[in-house]
């Protein structure tokens, strides 16, 4: 199982309403092992995301955090362009997801930038 699955499976619920989290109880009663993914529509996972880019979840290694970062952005523009969603549901989750992309994209420059100045010799 990848990071996002475990995710899902472990934090997803947390964003789900009443309802959608009851659906998703009665199907881990038949089958825990992704049970987010088979029964939650594509808005579910959108509001799930912006807990996958915080810890714990955020991978701490700076190249693996960069490509996680991509993934979500890939994944969040395909689901927008592909699937119907309500705009009033997931409008405000999407500015979310793209503030915390840019935000950790801009620490992990200005931390590389720092690396590369800590490891250049005096003078040069």
């Amino acid at each position: 199982m990848n990071a996002i699955d475990r995710f899902l499976e472990t934090e997803g619920e947390r964003t789900l309403d009443p309802s959608d989290a009851a659906v998703l109880a009665a199907e881990r009663q038949f089958d825990p092992n992704g049970a987010f993914v088979r029964t939650m529509a594509a808005h579910n996972l959108v509001c799930a995301l912006p807990l996958f880019l915080e810890d714990p979840w955020l991978h701490p290694e700076p190249l693996m955090q960069r490509v996680q970062l991509d993934v979500v952005q890939r994944l969040v523009a395909f689901v927008s362009a592909n699937v119907p969603m309500d705009d009033a549901e997931v409008g405000p989750v999407l500015t979310l997801i793209s503030l915390r992309i840019s935000t950790s994209r801009r620490e992990l420059n200005r931390a590389q930038k720092e690396a590369r100045r800590v490891r250049e010799p005096p003078g040069e």
